[in-house]
């Protein structure tokens, strides 16, 4: 954990399974999730 509470763990999966796995998680525990970006693409990098 980081001085400002942030924990940072390594996903074994790639980028969009994760995303995809997380959405699920915090569904499952009754949150909406009403926006993904996708902030590579919105920066132009490749």
């Amino acid at each position: 954990m980081d001085k400002d509470g942030l924990i940072t763990v390594q996903s074994r999966f790639g980028v969009t399974e994760t995303m995809d796995r997380l959405a699920d998680a915090i569904k499952g525990a009754g949150p909406l999730v009403v926006a993904r970006i996708d902030h590579a693409t919105g920066s132009g990098a490749r």
